[in-house]
């Protein structure tokens, strides 16, 4: 198993593990489970696990760029922009305390999953084409990385901003759980 494979692989698994902690956070909100324990645990860490996604995010795409040589494409570049400051963000709501650093992250995950869901749909064909997004760029179109045969870095930048404004969810309809 060469050294991509195995990221690839710890990745992967991450991303789905976020994407099952948040379709079923989803899924006891949608049930009222709200005194469920798994639910007020997650209510109760809300900035911790969002900041951990965020490193998680951070971490990736600066693997992928800067140890596999993979040049990210200009929407890359604006989902990094939208992702890379949250990890302060959230790391001064963790120190402060302070439910109101949610708002930030909040406008940052919408705009990135705006850019998360373009970029999608540029590399499925529905949408653009496979033209470099600047002059001598990289192609925004390209796959550079598909995971479990579904998973790529936009799918995953999805789930990972799906997963702060869960968190973010939680923690503007905490009431002291």
């Amino acid at each position: 198993m060469t050294g991509l494979t195995f990221f690839n692989t710890l990745v992967g698994i991450g991303t789905v593990l976020i994407l099952a902690i948040v379709v079923v956070v989803w899924i006891m909100e949608f049930l009222g489970e709200r005194t469920n324990k798994l639910f007020k645990f997650l209510a109760r860490h809300h900035f911790h696990i969002s900041f951990l996604i965020a490193l998680a995010a951070i971490l990736g795409s600066l693997t992928y760029s800067n140890i596999f040589h993979f040049p990210p494409c200009e929407f890359c570049w604006w989902i990094r922009i939208c992702m890379y400051p949250q990890l302060i963000i959230l790391g001064i709501g963790i120190w402060s305390k302070d439910i109101k650093m949610w708002l930030t992250s909040v406008i940052l995950s919408v705009i990135g999953i705006c850019f998360s869901i373009y970029l999608v749909l540029l590399q499925m064909g529905i949408v653009g084409g496979n033209a470099a997004c600047v002059a001598g760029g990289v192609s925004c179109a390209k796959i550079d990385v598909t995971i479990f045969g579904w998973l790529t870095i936009p799918i995953m930048a999805l789930i990972f901003f799906a997963g702060v404004l869960t968190f973010a969810h939680l923690a503007h309809n905490r009431q002291d759980i």
